[in-house]
């Protein structure tokens, strides 16, 4: 029997996170994940750029319980400039390196990174134009607002337009 290494004499292993963003200036949010587990709780801050730009403008890792490497605390100073994109994990592992304090610590970067993708800021006037129920109407306020979403997945596709166009969702 193959033991993971993450599992101890418990025989378990659990991890909780905790994320949320704030609005800042016209053009940033700060996205903030709090990860912990019985070795350790971290929290990872990053002021960014909306859609479709996501650059990390600012990050700051704050060590609430345990110990974290040094190398890896001044890794997640060096995001700056940084794009949430294709690659973002592969720039973590350069920036944070490797062991077990650098994959939680990117863990909590993906993480903020799927904060990032879900939140975005619209003046009134343009969202509130829009019937709720109007999908085919959601489905381009979205495409207009997240550029790269276009083919990302089925409801982004053009047999997820046309749905949207003749179902009521």
């Amino acid at each position: 029997m193959t033991i993971s290494a993450r599992l101890d004499a418990r025989g378990r292993y659990e991890r909780r996170m905790h994320g949320w963003s704030d609005s800042d200036v016209d053009d940033t949010f700060t996205h903030t994940v709090r990860l912990d587990d019985d070795a350790r709780v971290i929290e990872l801050r990053a002021v960014s750029a909306l859609a479709p730009a996501y650059e990390i403008r600012e990050a700051r890792l704050t060590v609430r319980d345990g110990t974290v490497a040094a190398a890896v605390r001044d890794g997640v100073g060096q995001l700056a400039g940084t794009r949430m994109v294709g690659g973002f994990g592969r720039r973590l592992g350069e920036l944070l390196g490797a062991g077990p304090d650098a994959a939680f610590v990117s863990d909590a970067a993906l993480e903020v990174a799927r904060l990032a993708r879900q939140v975005t800021k619209l003046p009134p006037a343009v969202t509130g134009s829009i019937p709720p129920d109007d999908a085919a109407a959601c489905l381009r306020l979205d495409i207009t607002t997240w550029p790269d979403l276009p083919g990302s997945c089925f409801t982004y596709s053009a047999d997820g337009a046309a749905t949207a166009a003749t179902r009521r969702v």
